[in-house]
């Protein structure tokens, strides 16, 4: 009964690890598109990712070299959505 509680407890851990790779991915896709068109010398860092009630999930990157802004908020719902901070 353990070995099978572990196994399970296992598969879970590496689909939700896939899951977060799998946002981390499209969303530093979609957010170095944006920061390119921005800024020819403009440059992002991951900040945090964070679950949501209403986006399901977002990412949060902090921008550098881009004129007036300093964060971008990267949605799951509604898809690839980016926000942008000042």
């Amino acid at each position: 009964m353990i070995k099978k509680i572990t196994i399970a407890i296992l598969a879970l851990t590496l689909l939700s690890s896939a899951l977060v790779a799998t946002v981390i991915f499209m969303s530093t896709r979609d957010v170095n598109r944006l920061v390119e068109e921005l800024s020819s010398d403009g440059d992002y860092s991951l900040n945090y990712i964070h679950p949501s009630g209403t986006h399901i999930i977002y990412v949060v990157y902090d921008l550098e070299n881009v004129p007036e802004l300093s964060t971008a908020i990267w949605r799951l719902k509604p898809f690839g959505q980016i926000d942008v901070e000042k």
